[in-house]
């Protein structure tokens, strides 16, 4: 757990990357990952909270420890600075399935997110059995997802 000289360290810090990366056209963006300041939805909020700076955002991928109806509440809490999104299906054990598997629940994530202005990429990752024809099989029902999403 980080403390709160750390926390203020990387939210001045982060602030100084936004500067900077703003100066060259360059978007910056954090991404969830376990023992960081954004392992959780909460923990993630909060840090973009307090960097506040209108360059900075993040990525949103479902977190294999939360039921679908709590990540869909994760990402509506981070859409006021998501940048992208990684896409994959896997249930809390890690175990990963095909995307169509999880059509339902994909539709409603990308839904919510074509409620936002501008654009926003959705790149494929952790693939069933890290197979290439199964990586062609995903990206074919992400096509179709997005072709069914209403903007």
């Amino acid at each position: 757990n980080a403390d709160k000289a750390w926390r203020d360290q990387v939210v001045a810090r982060s602030r100084q990357i936004g500067d900077l990366a703003q100066q060259e056209g360059i978007m910056v963006a954090y991404e969830y990952h376990r023992g960081t300041l954004t392992d959780t939805p909460e923990s993630a909020r909060e840090l973009l909270q307090a960097v506040d700076h209108p360059n900075i955002y993040s990525y949103w991928q479902p977190l294999f420890s939360h039921q679908p109806e709590t990540r869909l509440g994760s990402l509506q809490d981070i859409m006021p600075w998501l940048s992208h999104l990684h896409v994959y299906q896997w249930d809390e054990k890690r175990e990963r399935y095909a995307l169509i598997d999880g059509w339902d629940v994909w539709q409603s994530y990308l839904g919510e997110v074509a409620k936002l202005p501008g654009d926003r990429y959705a790149s494929l990752e952790f693939v069933k059995n890290d197979d290439p024809d199964q990586f062609l099989a995903d990206a074919k029902t992400l096509h179709d997802l997005l072709a069914s999403i209403k903007r």
